[in-house]
């Protein structure tokens, strides 16, 4: 899996995203979050909203064991997972944006 092939080329240059550790520590954070609580169960699309150079994509993801999660100590695991993906064209296709 590239970077490239994900996201803008703006995006995966962002001092932020390079300081988080880029591609690779984003799908190791996900990936260790759905392993935890027994995988993804749902991916629903809540809202779309067009934007002038793409879509912003509401999005809530759902696990198996979400009653685990809601039990974390870790506040942010126990709120609903809703997550904001903005997305535009680049070189003819679609992938994330920020």
């Amino acid at each position: 899996m590239q970077a490239s092939d994900w996201m803008q080329k703006k995006a995966r240059e962002a001092k932020q995203f390079r300081a988080f550790g880029g591609l690779d520590a984003f799908v190791k954070q996900s990936t260790t979050l759905a392993h935890q609580y027994g995988g993804l169960k749902s991916v629903d699309i809540l809202d779309v909203k067009q934007q002038s150079d793409g879509y912003e994509i509401v999005a809530e993801v759902k696990f198996f064991d979400d009653a685990k999660r809601r039990q974390s100590p870790a506040a942010a695991e126990r709120e609903d997972m809703r997550w904001i993906f903005n997305v535009g064209r680049e070189n003819g296709r679609w992938v994330l944006s920020y």
